[in-house]
Order: structure tokens, then C-alpha cells, then sequence
């Protein structure tokens, strides 16, 4: 799962906001969790997670932590959640768009 966005400002505050949203729903759902920052945009942020074993309760976190963490009062617009299987997956299951 992929959650993209641009945060309004590249900073320590963000940071820990968006790291703490993340631990947390890592813990509660098992799943392994990265931050990115676009190479040329450092506004442009990604959080990856994988090891998901099942979407819908992990998509359920993943906004409870978010709305919890009042995590859009850091984002310039809107966090966009994707997610992406491995070509052949028969369990390609992704349901939030």
C-alpha cells in the first residue's frame, strides 16, 4: 500500500507527526513501514507499507491513525492511498481507491 501527498511544510513537526502515524499503525497491523521523499520535491512525501495481510482492516488503521494524529492539518491537499500487487497475484484485493 502507498499513501502519497505533499506536506505543507518539510519540517521536524511533520516528520514526527507523519513517523508516530506510521509506527502505530505498523504495530497495530504488523505491516512494514517506510517514508520517501521525492528526490527532486522534498515536499512530495510517500509512505509504503507491505506485509498487509488484509486491506480493509488496514486501510481502517491506517485512517483511524491519520484522524487521530489530525494528520491533515499537515498535508497541502489530500493524502492519496494506492495500492499495487505483484503482476500474477491472484490475490490482488486492493478495495480503497
Amino acid at each position: 500500500m502507498y499513501v502519497w501527498y505533499r506536506v505543507q511544510h518539510d519540517d521536524r513537526d511533520t516528520e514526527t507527526a507523519v513517523r508516530t502515524l506510521m509506527a502505530r499503525v505498523a504495530c497495530r497491523t504488523g505491516a512494514n513501514a517506510r517514508l520517501l521523499r521525492r528526490h527532486d520535491d522534498a515536499r512530495l512525501w510517500m509512505e509504503c507499507y507491505a506485509g498487509i495481510d488484509d486491506d480493509a482492516a488496514f486501510t481502517r488503521a491506517l485512517d483511524a491513525e491519520a484522524a487521530v494524529r489530525d494528520i491533515d492539518m499537515f498535508i497541502d491537499g489530500r493524502r492519496h492511498i494506492e495500492c499495487f500487487v505483484a503482476d500474477g497475484d491472484a490475490a490482488a484485493r486492493c478495495a480503497h481507491g
